[in-house]
């Protein structure tokens, strides 16, 4: 019977099965991590370059906010209603005595709104409302009223590191010997 290898601190160190185990789960973290950290990456970086697009006057056509209402069961039998709201925003701008009409909020949201960020856009864009719109000088047909990078490629972003990192760290542990997964 072999006696378990301990570290400095008194502590048992994982056998080389074990670690082969929690570096081959670290692994699949990274991997899980690429999709929505590549996504997130991608939206913020083309996000921050909105920043940088000329500014133009937009008039807002009109503002809708839409309720969704969801009603489940709950465990225990109980009707449950969930709410979501999202805003339906139309504008009008010239470029270079051009007219052009968009809908475009925030760039590279994916068709993802949070519900509380959808409410204050309805605050924020009445209908009538003059407002600047920012445009692609390459295409003018493309703008945005928020040019930046969006909530939803940060959350993307942030997802994708917090997952990412969470592998790194197991990856590192297991190549160390510290820990154990028990089966």
């Amino acid at each position: 019977m072999s006696v378990p290898s301990v570290d400095e601190h008194g502590h048992r160190r994982a056998s080389k099965r074990e670690q082969r185990g929690v570096r081959n789960f670290g692994r699949l973290l990274l991997i899980v991590a690429a999709t929505p950290f590549v996504l997130g990456l991608y939206g913020c970086v083309m996000g921050a370059l909105t920043l940088q697009w000329p500014r133009t006057e937009a008039k807002i056509l009109g503002s809708d906010l839409r309720i969704h209402l969801t009603q489940t069961r709950g465990p225990d039998g109980t009707s449950q209603t969930d709410t979501r709201a999202t805003v339906d925003v139309a504008y009008s701008y010239s470029v270079n005595g051009r007219d052009y009409v968009s809908g475009e909020i925030e760039p590279y949201i994916w068709g993802m709104q949070n519900s509380a960020l959808s409410r204050k856009h309805k605050e924020r864009y009445p209908k009538g409302a003059v407002v600047s719109a920012a445009y692609n000088p390459e295409n003018p047909a493309e703008a945005y009223l928020e040019p930046r990078p969006s909530a939803t490629s940060m959350m993307f972003l942030g997802i994708g590191l917090v997952i990412g990192l969470s592998g790194l760290y197991l990856h590192w542990c297991a190549k160390r010997g510290i820990g154990r997964m028990e089966t």
